[in-house]
C-alpha cells in the first residue's frame, strides 16, 4: 500500500515540487507511509468486517494480478 501511494503522489506532484523542479519526497513518504499504516493497524488489531479486510483482499488478489502481467 505504501509503494503504490507513494509511486502515485511522486508521478502526479499533487504537493509540489522543490527549487530543483523534483517532487517532495518529505512529505509524500509522510502521506503514503499514513496511509499504509491506516491499511495495516486494523488488520493487525482485527477490526475489519471478515469481508472487508483490505490486506486479505490484496493477497488475494495477488497472484491473479501477477498472472496478467506475465501473460
Amino acid at each position: 500500500m505504501f509503494t503504490i501511494v507513494f509511486a502515485t503522489l511522486q508521478k502526479t506532484k499533487i504537493l509540489g515540487e522543490d527549487e530543483n523542479k523534483k517532487p517532495r519526497k518529505n512529505f509524500n513518504a509522510v502521506i503514503a507511509l499514513v496511509m499504509g499504516l491506516a491499511v495495516v493497524i486494523p488488520h493487525v488489531i482485527g477490526s475489519y468486517p471478515p469481508d472487508g479486510d483490505v490486506v486479505n483482499i490484496i493477497n488475494n488478489a495477488l497472484p491473479n494480478v501477477s498472472v496478467v502481467l506475465v501473460a
